[in-house]
């Protein structure tokens, strides 16, 4: 009697677990469903309605947000989800009401994304099933028409809160106007196409909803592939002095500024050729500060481009993953500060009769760090730099290297250089001295002792000079050196 009980029980307890663990294992699913509501309209459908996974930030990005808060700004999936280059999960239309549901949908994170041709598009984050059903009718999800703009606009004009504007061709904001662009607001421009200020620019948007400037191309598909629009100018009669949280993608020149004295601040910049660009002619004074850029591993794009311009500040900037971060053309006292450089193939770039300090950033897993040619005269110093290359300086043509136009000088380093911490390849014309001096004391070699320190130094009788009088070889001045690291060197000094 008592084996009978025993065994009722072992097969009770039994079937306990085999129930446990069947509910602990299987996926559980619900229902997220909601209202997408057409402005001024009675009939709400034909809107296509997408759902996607979250969690996509990259690891690179997530790494810069823990590790350099104070650069940038946390980037978030807001910034980085643009529906063309994800893959949605569900997609389905809404009803004449407006409804929509997605059945048997697995528990966890997602964003969903809406759009109608005519209507533009929206998003919504933070959309996490976690019970049976979730249900979003609250009015969160709505659809203006889309609003086209004239090639030539003068007067007041605004570009309202979560509306979406179209421009189909070349659109110019003339003197006479005074353009204010709304949070939340977004401005799609036709491939090929370019935006010009010329008048007063207002940009308003805050940390929970930015102002989005982008393509238009495949808004209403699921495109792997987006045609990008030409650039977006701010003339040199524009008058404006900040702007900032703006998401800017999908162009070829970028956010171009040709004015004086204006900050672009605290912005997202991605998926374009050229992101930023300061474009003088005299011009001085501006700023760009806070911002992130962000490429794709070996796309070759360029993130800030200074071309002859004054005084410019590049300043607490995240560069991750552009092979051409920052490079300075004929500019003059460009200071460059606190950023943090992640990745790429050229993080800063230094040509044609340019000037430029460059001091407290962090440059990681580059080919080069730092570059430095065509007389152009460049002081580095407390930067934290792991690179192929730290310091690389070469011979560019016809703008060879004198002796007061073409230094490179660098003191107060960490230095973590694979191949080599300096190659100084860039020559001097000179016909006093077979060298040419240049000032590397002070720095942390990652090595104990000079002879390792030779060993990843390349001057002297280790680069090709022409056999031409008139020229001298770079010589670098290494002692004294540091034994250990500068804890207040880099971004994070």
């Amino acid at each position: 009697m008592k084996i009978q009980v025993s065994y009722i029980v072992f097969i009770i307890v039994v079937a306990i677990l085999l129930f446990s663990c069947d509910n602990g294992t299987k996926t559980q699913k619900g229902i997220i469903s909601g209202v997408i509501t057409l402005d001024g309209q009675v009939v709400h459908s034909g809107v296509t309605v997408l759902l996607y996974k979250a969690d996509i930030i990259s690891e690179d990005i997530q790494n810069t947000n823990e590790l350099y808060p104070q650069t940038g700004f946390t980037v978030t999936e807001k910034h980085i989800f643009d529906h063309r280059d994800f893959q949605p999960l569900y997609e389905i239309f809404t009803s004449a009401t407006g409804t929509f549901t997605f059945n048997d949908v697995p528990y966890g994170k997602y964003i969903l994304a809406y759009y109608k041709d005519g209507w533009g598009y929206n998003y919504l984050f933070n959309v996490e099933l976690k019970d049976e059903q979730l249900e979003i009718n609250d009015g969160a999800l709505h659809l203006y028409p889309i609003t086209l703009l004239q090639s030539a606009i003068i007067g007041e004009y605004h570009l309202e809160k979560n509306k979406c504007y179209l421009a189909e061709n070349d659109v110019s904001f003339l003197p006479e106007c005074s353009l204010t662009i709304e949070r939340g607001c977004k401005l799609l421009v036709k491939p090929g196409c370019n935006i010009t200020v010329y008048g007063d620019i207002s940009i308003i948007g805050d940390e929970t909803e930015y102002v989005t400037i982008t393509s238009s191309d495949g808004i209403y598909s699921e495109q792997k592939t987006v045609n990008q629009f030409s650039k977006f100018e701010i003339s040199q009669s524009s008058i404006c002095q900040s702007i900032g949280y703006i998401i800017f993608s999908h162009c070829t020149e970028g956010l171009v500024v040709l004015n004086n004295n204006l900050e672009v601040h605290s912005s997202f910049f991605h998926n374009n050729y050229k992101n930023f660009q300061i474009i003088g002619g005299g011009n001085s004074n501006n700023v760009f500060s806070n911002n992130v850029i962000v490429s794709e591993v070996g796309s070759n794009q360029y993130g800030v481009y200074l071309n002859g311009t004054i005084n410019p500040n590049i300043s607490k900037n995240r560069f991750i993953n552009i092979d051409n971060a920052l490079t300075i053309r004929a500019t003059e006292n460009a200071q460059v500060f606190k950023n943090i450089f992640q990745g790429g193939a050229n993080q800063i770039y230094s040509t044609s009769i340019s000037t430029s300090i460059i001091s407290y950033n962090t440059l990681k897993n580059a080919n080069y760090a730092i570059t430095n040619t065509a007389m152009s005269n460049m002081t580095i110093q407390y930067n934290d730099i792991q690179a192929n290359i730290c310091v690389y300086t070469l011979h560019t043509g016809n703008m060879g290297n004198t002796i007061t136009q073409g230094w490179t000088k660098g003191n107060q380093n960490n230095f973590y250089g694979t191949e080599y911490a300096i190659n100084a390849s860039g020559y001097f014309y000179n016909n006093d001295f077979n060298y040419i001096e240049l000032d590397f004391t002070n720095n942390f070699w990652n090595a104990t002792n000079s002879q390792s320190i030779e060993n990843i130094i390349k001057d002297m009788d280790e680069i090709y000079i022409p056999d031409l009088p008139g020229h001298a070889a770079p010589k670098i001045i290494y002692i004294p050196f540091r034994l250990t690291p500068f804890s207040n060197a880099g971004c994070n000094g």
